[in-house]
C-alpha cells in the first residue's frame, strides 16, 4: 500500500509531493498522518534561505541524541 500527500510549492513553482509506504493500509495512515503533522508544524523555507542559515539552524537544533564530542567537533568546525 502507499499514500500521497502534496505540500506547498517549491521555490521552482512546482508542488512537493512526497510519497509513504506501508505493509497496510493502517500503517499507511499512520505515516500520512505523521506527515501532516510535520507539514503543519511549519517547517517550510523560502527562496531566501542560505545554505549558512541552515547550518546554523542545524547546529542550533539537529545535534539532538549525538555524542558530545561530535557536537563540539561539528560546531567548532561549521562556526569558522
Amino acid at each position: 500500500m502507499s499514500g500521497r500527500c502534496q505540500s506547498q510549492a517549491g521555490p521552482d513553482g512546482q508542488r512537493r509531493r512526497k510519497k509513504v509506504s506501508g505493509r497496510n493500509k493502517t500503517e499507511v495512515r499512520a505515516k500520512l498522518a505523521e506527515l501532516h503533522d510535520e507539514l503543519n508544524d511549519g517547517v517550510v523555507t523560502n527562496a531566501a534561505y542560505t545554505v549558512a542559515q541552515a547550518i546554523k539552524d542545524w547546529l542550533a537544533d539537529g545535534l539532538a541524541g549525538r555524542a558530545p564530542k561530535a557536537v563540539s567537533t561539528q560546531r567548532e568546525v561549521w562556526s569558522r
